[in-house]
Order: structure tokens, then C-alpha cells, then sequence
């Protein structure tokens, strides 16, 4: 997504910080996005509850994100990025599978609508 329209889209929403780890400096917002998109998944630590861990990855259609799968820990111990870092390849393998699934059903209803 274009920087321009990641402006629009925050500076339309009022950025609220449910917990002290909340982001709410635009910055750091798009420092964390620029990261997530050279990964290919995001991490967030008590962002919006304080016992939250949680990996999510991109589900595309095309060149376009249209959803996310997510894996939530939720706990008062956390576990750390690294562990939940052993779940990546399955949340991506489950991503790319269910983005297949997505651009595949959507052609097909295309076919049969011509």
C-alpha cells in the first residue's frame, strides 16, 4: 500500500493506546508496517491487551491484503517473540494456502458469471 494512502487511512482513524504498549506515534506505526512487509508477518506484544502475544500474516488476493490469520497467546506469562517465531512457517503455508483458495474461487465465480 502506497505511503500516501496509509496516511489517509491512520489520519482518518483516532489512534488510541489501549496499553502502554500501544503505538500511536504515526513513526513508529509505519517503521513497524515497513518491517512487517520485508518479514512477511507481524508481531505484536500487549498492543491491545496487556496479556497478548500474537503473530499474524497477510491473506492476499492479488497484490492486496483482503484479510489476516493470526495465532493469539493469551497469558500473564508471556512466552517472547522466539517462540512464537516457530509458528511462522505454518502461518505462512496456511496464508499463501488460503490466498490460493481465495484468487481460485473468485476466478471461477468470474468464469461462471461470463
Amino acid at each position: 500500500m502506497p505511503r500516501r494512502e496509509q496516511h489517509t487511512l491512520l489520519n482518518a482513524l483516532p489512534l488510541v493506546r489501549f496499553t502502554p504498549h500501544t503505538p500511536v506515534d504515526l513513526e513508529q506505526i509505519f517503521a513497524e508496517y515497513d518491517e512487517t512487509l520485508t518479514r512477511g508477518w507481524a508481531y505484536s506484544a500487549g498492543e491491545y491487551n496487556l496479556h497478548s502475544e500474537v503473530i499474524s500474516a497477510p491473506i492476499m488476493l492479488g497484490s492486496r491484503p483482503k484479510g489476516a490469520i493470526s495465532v493469539v497467546r493469551i497469558s500473564e506469562k508471556r512466552i517472547g517473540r522466539a517462540a512464537l517465531e516457530a509458528y511462522v512457517p505454518a502461518l505462512l503455508q496456511s496464508t499463501e494456502e488460503f490466498s490460493a483458495t481465495l484468487s481460485f474461487r473468485l476466478a471461477s465465480a468470474q468464469d461462471e458469471s461470463n
